[in-house]
Parts: C-alpha cells; structure tokens; sequence
C-alpha cells in the first residue's frame, strides 16, 4: 500500500501512527504540534516518550532551581516558598484542561495576578485580565487557591490572609521562570520544570 503524505505539512511521509487524529503522521510535525494542534492522548506512546526524555534532561535545572528555593527560604520564609509550590501545582494542573498553555500565557498570567493584588494592596479592587481564555482561566484558578487558604484560616479562627505572602510567592514564581528560561532549549523550559518537579514531588 502507498504511503500517504502527513496530513498537517502535506510534504514528508506519515510513518508515525497518531492516536488523536487516527492516522499516521510525519515525526516532526508530531514533535512539533504534539500537545499544542495535536491534542495527544494521556496513554499516547510518543507523548510519554516525550517526557520522560524531557524530564530526564530537565533534571540538573530542576535540580538548581529546588536548591535556589531551599536558600530563598531564610530570605521569604517557609510560608512563601510553599505556596510557590502550591502555586505551581494549580499551573500544572490547568494543562490538563489547556494541553496547549505555554509559558508566555503564565508570565501574562502571573503578571495580570500580581498587578491584582499590588492594586488591592493600596486598597483599589481592580482585576487585571486577559483576552486570552487560558490565561484567564489560569488567573481564575491561581485566585480560587488564595481563597481556599484564606477560607481555611476563617474557619480556624486566624487572621487574614497576608497579601504580602502572595505577591512575594508571585514575585518568586516570576524569577522561577525567568531562571529556568535562560537554562532551558525548549519552547517551554518552565512547563517541562513543572512536569519534572511533580513528577518528583507529586504533593506539594
């Protein structure tokens, strides 16, 4: 039978079978559309390929990163640096819903978030917001986790919240990414940091 040319670049050959689409598929469109236009399967042979050698090579960063955090705690406390972590959980999770988030929609993301919160912080109530549904979903998502802990302090009787606690664990998210963004060769260094990390480390 004639092999029939990749249905997304119409050039090279399609040798790879693709789950999403029920044909086969050139490998580099696949590498290159793979959870963007692609929108792969959990059990996709090629997609666990995929990140188990991303999560391999991201292992010496990841590895600098958890390091860099571990001495950030004496300088922002333990408080912050566990919600940076509970932060990045709730980012990681998103992708499940939005396989195509990149880290440019998290940095605008964290960016709308922490204007949100440095204007609420001079007592102005303004939401910074985005054109783009997964950026606001992210928005949404990170904001639902600062009122989920501010419930769970209510409901113990503590006091509120401190919002400082929050736009530093912002801030230090922000330098996360900036950090994993000179080391990394991907499109996406922070996504990959995250997948490698909670993979590790799949309870913040």
């Amino acid at each position: 039978m004639e092999q029939k040319n990749c249905p997304f670049c119409r050039k090279r050959r399609g040798k790879r079978s693709c789950p999403a689409r029920q044909t086969k598929i050139c490998t580099v469109c696949c590498a290159h559309l793979r959870g963007q236009e692609i929108r792969c399967p959990a059990d996709c042979p090629h997609l666990s390929e995929s990140k188990r050698y991303s999560r391999k090579r991201m292992e010496p960063i990841r590895d600098s990163e958890m390091a860099r955090r571990g001495e950030k705690i004496a300088e922002v406390g333990e408080t912050v640096i566990q919600l940076v972590f509970e932060l990045e959980s709730r980012i990681r999770e998103l992708t499940k819903s939005f396989p195509d988030l990149t880290d440019p929609d998290i940095k605008e993301g964290l960016e709308n978030l922490r204007s949100t919160y440095e204007t609420l912080d001079k007592g102005i109530i303004y939401n910074f917001s985005s054109p783009s549904p997964r950026v606001q979903a992210l928005i949404r998502d990170l904001q639902k986790l600062v009122e989920e802990k501010q419930k769970a302090l209510d409901a113990a009787g503590n006091r509120i919240y401190p919002l400082q606690h929050v736009l530093a664990a912002l801030k230090e998210i922000q330098g996360s990414i900036e950090q994993i963004s000179r080391k990394g060769k991907s499109g996406n260094p922070y996504l990959e940091f995250l997948d490698s990390t909670f993979s590790l480390y799949p309870n913040p």
